[in-house]
């Protein structure tokens, strides 16, 4: 939002020294993005798409990127997965995501059904199933921005534009962009959602 003081503070997960420094901080409202190499998001986007051959076809990382689907950071190398928003971001980064369960973060539940569909279709170990999303999420990194107003519609916006696979709410790129792949991914997302939901939720 242009009439908004923002501040960017952008940090890798494996920081250990931030998130102590973080820690101290005050209650700062603002978005985050979680953002993945491209080797990832090539692999959550195969586990998306397991014994589904139309999926496979259409959702082709490499021509995503060149039609300019995708945000990635200033180094060009990070692609952005997820955005969010918090009126305590710090705290949602670390207590909901980093240190949270499946079952109090959104983006964790939605890794955990991309992980529980590209091994089995059956329940998953809690312990097995969380430390899975550990393992991806070590492998990525966080950035927030601070502001001071208009938060949801920043956030909508945000989300909005340009795809970012693990968002589901709110997501409306592929019908504001006529993007087939983007609607494939959120409606694969969706099935998810009501096939594991119960399960997945409840670990």
């Amino acid at each position: 939002m242009s009439d908004n003081k923002t501040v960017l503070q952008e940090f890798e997960y494996e920081d250990k020294s931030f998130w102590i420094e973080a820690k101290k901080l005050k209650k700062v409202p603002g978005y985050y993005k979680w953002w993945a190499k491209e080797k990832l998001v090539k692999e959550l986007l195969d586990w998306l798409g397991k014994e589904d051959p139309k999926f496979k076809k259409l959702v082709k990382y490499e021509k995503m990127k060149r039609e300019g689907h995708f945000e990635y950071d200033k180094t060009n190398t990070y692609c952005c997965v997820y955005v969010g928003k918090s009126d305590n971001v710090i705290r949602r980064i670390v207590e909901n995501h980093i240190c949270g369960s499946i079952r109090n973060s959104t983006m964790r539940r939605h890794l955990g059904y991309i992980i529980q569909n590209k091994i089995t279709n059956k329940f998953l170990d809690k312990k097995f199933l969380e430390n899975a999303v550990n393992d991806i999420i070590q492998q990525m990194k966080v950035s927030f921005v601070e502001i001071e107003k208009g938060l949801d519609q920043e956030e909508t916006c945000q989300i909005n534009r340009k795809l970012h696979i693990l968002n589901v709410k709110k997501n409306d790129y592929g019908d504001n962009y006529c993007c087939q792949q983007a609607k494939m991914i959120k409606c694969k997302l969706e099935n998810m959602m009501d096939r594991n939901g119960d399960s997945v939720r409840k670990i």
